[in-house]
């Protein structure tokens, strides 16, 4: 298991210390960005993701758009 934070960027996070997330200071969500992100770097292992947010994505690929490329 991959723990990621995101907002702007995204960043590993280890999995020994999910709860240390670093602070939330872009100045922007992007959420489909990411999601395209996870796919590119594990797609060959990738079973599942699960996914924490407020749904707001403010920049960037459309979330939906990414989702349904993953399901691909």
């Amino acid at each position: 298991m991959k723990l990621y934070a995101f907002d702007a960027g995204m960043v590993g996070v280890p999995a020994a210390s999910p709860l240390s997330l670093p602070p939330a200071e872009g100045n922007s969500s992007r959420l489909g960005d990411a999601l395209r992100r996870i796919q590119g770097e594990h797609r060959a292992q990738l079973a599942g993701i699960v996914l924490l947010t407020d749904g707001r994505s403010t920049a960037g690929e459309d979330p939906e758009v990414s989702a349904k490329a993953l399901a691909d």
